[in-house]
C-alpha cells in the first residue's frame, strides 16, 4: 500500500475484517493493511481505531 493511502487502506481492511461472506473475510489481512497506520501521527483517528477493533475481535 503506497504511504499516505491511509483511508483506502482503511476501507480495504474494514471490508476484510467485517464481510458477511466467510471465504471473504480475512480479519490477518485486515491486520496487516490497517495496523501500520495507527502507530505514530494519525494512530489516534477513530475510523483507524474502530477498523483496528473490527481486525482483531475476528483474529479473535
Amino acid at each position: 500500500m503506497r504511504p499516505g493511502w491511509v483511508f483506502p487502506a482503511n476501507n480495504l481492511a474494514w471490508l476484510l475484517a467485517t464481510h458477511p461472506d466467510d471465504a471473504l473475510r480475512n480479519g490477518g489481512e485486515a491486520l496487516k493493511l490497517i495496523e501500520p497506520h495507527t502507530h505514530g501521527e494519525g494512530g489516534d483517528n477513530p475510523a483507524l481505531l474502530s477498523t483496528l477493533a473490527a481486525a482483531q475481535a475476528e483474529v479473535g
